[in-house]
């Protein structure tokens, strides 16, 4: 009986060894946790960034592109002209004439959120042409928003193939946008992308 009841106090001591065990065992989880998420947070703003960044130098070199076309297309030197045709040939680029760089005090996120979701709603309404000067919009009006430039880009470089609203080239055009192009898109939109393209 001796042995029993030394068993049955014990009981209480081990639980709250594993209790405390327990709780330990959480808040250095929690803490963990903690620290991933700030290196995480980090990292997205260093990635968002980049991607500022890239998307400025990309208007950049359009720009210089463009500004070179003008000055082949403007040369009276025959030869100058054959070999500007060559490199547009070579570079198989795709030009874009309205993006601009917008300056901070300038910028306003609200126009992006709403020439954004424009553009998606004429992407559903198969109307590219101003789904593509929408999403300029959006990018004009706060640079490096999401993914509006590259979403322009990709849709300018397929407008051709997408001028009617029954090319089958648009459920693939919904797919790669889901898959490439979806970073921060809305979730709203992103169901509507889904549903089309089952």
């Amino acid at each position: 009986m001796t042995i029993m009841n030394r068993g049955i106090r014990i009981l209480p001591i081990i639980g709250i060894t594993l209790t405390l065990i327990g709780y330990l065992y959480l808040t250095f989880q929690t803490y963990n946790l903690n620290e991933r998420r700030k290196v995480l947070k980090n990292e997205i703003t260093e990635l968002e960034l980049i991607k500022t960044r890239m998307t400025n130098e990309a208007k950049v070199k359009d720009t210089i592109i463009n500004l070179q076309d003008k000055i082949i297309s403007q040369s009276s030197d025959t030869s100058t002209v054959n070999k500007g045709l060559e490199l547009n040939i070579e570079n198989n680029k795709t030009k874009s004439n309205y993006f601009v760089i917008t300056k901070k005090e300038n910028s306003s996120i609200e126009k992006a959120i709403f020439f954004e979701n424009e553009g998606f709603n004429y992407l559903i309404e198969k109307d590219i042409n101003n789904a593509v000067i929408s999403f300029m919009k959006s990018e004009n009006s706060y640079n490096g928003f999401h993914q509006v430039y590259e979403t322009a880009k990709y849709l300018e470089k397929n407008k051709d193939k997408l001028s009617t609203k029954d090319s089958k080239l648009w459920k693939e055009v919904y797919l790669t946008i889901l898959t490439d192009f979806s970073w921060r898109m809305p979730n709203d939109i992103k169901l509507k992308f889904k549903d089309i393209t089952n």
